[in-house]
């Protein structure tokens, strides 16, 4: 290894080293909200849980009874028991490989990977992303939407690769087979919307390469097979058909023609930053190709198949009754990814000096941290609302008081999971009230009027 790539590799493990602990931070000063509360006592029992058995007989009655996405919420349920500050640390780091495996999507080699497109990323996810707070600090919306995608893309990863790398089955294909069959079940059976980006994306994979007169080796096809197994097992547990006729069911041709609009409008206001880059990119790869005709089509590859997998992971939404604005952060990664794909094919293999990237690191970095700056002050008040709400329900438990009334916690920075939805109403039989009376061991907890 070069002098130079030594250089680059420290600067970049201390990057996602920085990113990391900025987000552990974020984690820490974020109390836990709704679902947490929920998720962080035994469905079985209705008690806290207290052991990995507790663990798994929830998650065995969750999956008959409220929600089919087992692997993550089996997961986030783990780590709820862990409770703070562990799920803050672990969610930190999951953040930061997040932003790791974004940039290795951009080029197809950890090698190629540098601290400036690190940076990048990590300041186009704080900004772009329609509720952070929502998609990456609510413990159970990063359970939904930093877990999936990251398990997602890290079975997706053999696929990305250069064609010439993971393409023989070699002296091992029956295990890589199995392998891949393993974790593609994994893979599907984590969200609805990106599982069913998953399964398209590896069609796409598979058809171009058929075009590009390619060879599919055999663990590409059990991994697809697998994917279609997890969204299965994902769509057709017991609990996903209740869900949705509970929020309104999938709706008539007409409901899906005003959601695809919806979604079309969101898409262009969220994501238009994402959207210019790409179409930019786009001509200008396509005047490369016409002046130059220097463009290979397999580079392509890669861009045009997440581009297809950011298309079925938004438009597949038309038929669910509820498109939250946290759930579009697995989407905006999969644009990112696309709009870095492309970039890697208008600059092809160039490499920055660590003397040119610094300004970019800087300016990025800065560019988070004048942020943060503006919105720490209203994330410290949510943080000291809430612990001040726990020191007050642990005095009345003391007292004896099990029936009680608190003050709402609400704000409108995104930035926090305490902007999503009302958190408690003055009904006490209402779910978040029953879950958070549940967690803290009382009868019940009520909104003060």
């Amino acid at each position: 290894m070069t002098k130079r790539k030594q250089t680059s590799l420290l600067n970049t493990l201390v990057l996602l080293g920085l990113i990391s602990g900025f987000a552990i931070w974020m984690e820490h000063i974020t109390p836990l909200f709704a679902h947490d509360f929920s998720y962080r006592v035994s469905f079985a029992t209705k008690q806290p849980m207290r052991s990995m058995a507790d663990v798994f007989a929830s998650q065995r009655l969750h999956y008959f009874t409220t929600n089919g996405r087992t692997v993550v919420h089996t997961l986030a349920q783990m780590l709820l028991w862990l409770g703070k500050p562990g799920v803050d640390i672990v969610y930190g780091l999951l953040f930061g490989t997040f932003c790791l495996l974004i940039c290795l999507y951009w080029t197809g080699d950890i090698k190629k990977t540098e601290p400036w497109q690190i940076a990048i990323v990590f300041a186009a996810l704080w900004f772009l992303t329609p509720s952070f707070g929502g998609s990456y600090l609510w413990k159970m919306g990063a359970a939904n939407y930093l877990l999936s995608p990251q398990i997602i893309l890290l079975f997706f990863l053999p696929y990305r690769v250069s064609p010439g790398r993971f393409t023989k089955d070699g002296s091992h294909r029956v295990l890589k087979a199995i392998t891949m069959l393993c974790f593609g079940v994994i893979a599907g059976w984590t969200n609805e919307n990106t599982s069913l980006a998953l399964i398209i994306m590896i069609g796409t994979t598979i058809l171009l390469r058929k075009i590009l007169r390619f060879r599919t080796p055999c663990w590409m096809v059990t991994g697809f097979l697998g994917s279609c197994i997890g969204t299965m097992l994902l769509f057709f547990s017991p609990a996903q058909a209740k869900r949705l006729s509970a929020a309104g069911g999938m709706g008539g041709s007409a409901e899906w023609i005003h959601r695809f609009k919806q979604i079309t409008w969101n898409a262009c206001h969220y994501l238009w930053v994402l959207i210019l880059l790409g179409i930019i990119l786009t001509v200008l790869i396509y005047r490369k190709w016409r002046n130059e005709r220097q463009v290979q089509p397999e580079k392509l590859l890669p861009a045009v198949v997440f581009f297809v997998g950011t298309l079925v992971s938004a438009y597949s939404m038309v038929g669910s009754p509820a498109f939250p604005a946290w759930a579009w952060s697995s989407i905006a990664g999969f644009a990112l990814i696309t709009v870095g794909n492309l970039l890697h094919v208008v600059v092809g293999k160039c490499s920055l000096s660590p003397g040119r990237q610094a300004p970019i690191v800087a300016l990025a970095l800065a560019a988070v941290l004048i942020s943060y700056h503006g919105i720490s002050p209203e994330l410290h008040r949510i943080h000291d609302m809430y612990a001040s709400r726990e020191i007050y329900i642990e005095e009345e438990k003391q007292a004896g008081n099990l029936d009680l009334e608190v003050p709402g916690i609400f704000t409108q920075c995104t930035y926090s999971s305490y902007s999503l939805f009302s958190e408690l109403e003055q009904d006490d039989t209402h779910w978040p009230n029953t879950a958070i009376a549940n967690y803290y061991d009382i009868h019940s907890i009520s909104l003060a009027k």
